[in-house]
Formats: C-alpha cells, structure tokens, sequence
C-alpha cells in the first residue's frame, strides 16, 4: 500500500480497479499465452512472487496502472 505523507502524518492510498478494467484485465489473461503462463496451466503450480508485475503510479492527474508479464508483455490499464 502506498503511503502519502500529509502533515507529518502518513495516509495510505488505496488502489482499486473498476468493473471495466477488470473485465479488461481477465480477457487479458484468458488471451495471454508465454511460456510462463502454459507452465502454469499445465502444472496447476504457481511462480512463487508470481509472473505478473502490478505497477500503480499515482500522479496530480490520475493513477496510471499497468501489469506486466514475466515475458515482456504488458497491459496498461490506466482510466481515461
């Protein structure tokens, strides 16, 4: 969880996604073959730490959020 810092006092910022990113997110990865993701379906076993990177990058005018695969792959999710 981020943190912003507001009068020497620490005030957490929840990050969330909405019903459209998500529907984007899971069509996504159903669509999304790499070598990492057919492991993972073939073994039922996951990466431990995982193989998707989340990065939320809160700004003045928004949050950009974008994922990431193992194999380079990204996805921007950021709300327009």
């Amino acid at each position: 969880m981020e943190f912003l810092k507001v009068c020497n006092k620490y005030i957490p910022i929840p990050f969330q996604l909405d019903a459209e990113q998500i529907a984007i997110y899971k069509n996504w990865i159903r669509k999304h073959n790499c070598k990492y993701a057919e492991k993972e379906r073939e073994t039922g076993k996951y990466l431990i730490g995982g193989r998707l990177l989340w990065e939320f990058r809160p700004t003045d005018v928004g949050c950009f959020i974008e994922i990431e695969c193992l194999c380079g792959s990204k996805l921007d999710l950021t709300s327009e």
